[in-house]
């Protein structure tokens, strides 16, 4: 999954003047749905390819599931890893 997100993110930033803002992917038989941090860090979720955009829901997962349970956790050392 990450060699396939990272090459397309590379053609679209080719192909879009810079700009690689990859948010759904559809086959026929799934779609790919990704939300991307400023830092980089990525949240993907593979569905049925009919479903709509689950944008909300990835943004929902890092704001109140990850900011809140692994970065403002006080026993959360960056790193080590």
């Amino acid at each position: 999954m990450f060699g396939m997100l990272f090459s397309l993110k590379e053609i679209l930033g080719k192909i879009g003047g810079g700009r690689e803002d990859l948010q759904t992917m559809r086959t026929p038989a799934y779609a790919t749905h990704i939300f991307e941090t400023v830092t980089g860090l990525r949240f993907v979720i593979n569905t049925d390819s009919q479903a709509q955009s689950c944008r909300s829901e990835l943004e929902h997962i890092y704001t109140n599931i990850y900011v809140e349970k692994i970065i403002m956790n006080p026993l959360y050392d960056p790193a080590s890893g």
